[in-house]
């Protein structure tokens, strides 16, 4: 219960609350694995946004993370 709660509990409720994701609007199995793989790869890019958006505003100068702050959209080019 304890492991449980650190996993997967918080990511399912950022993904109901948060993006408001609370029923599949389409039917069947693999349409609704498609959805929520797509509600998945949306999550991980909003935590890799918050990522790199912190790592930029502490000033942190590695050029990975400076291409790829560019790309998205956060520096100048």
């Amino acid at each position: 219960m304890k492991r449980r709660r650190e996993d997967v509990e918080p990511v399912i409720g950022n993904i109901k609350r948060n993006m408001e994701f609370r029923r599949f609007n389409l039917r069947g199995k693999a349409k609704c694995r498609l959805e929520i793989g797509l509600v998945a790869v949306a999550h991980n890019l909003k935590k890799i946004k918050n990522y790199l958006k912190r790592l930029i505003d502490q000033g942190d100068g590695r050029q990975k993370t400076i291409e790829l702050g560019t790309v998205l959209g956060y520096l100048s080019a």
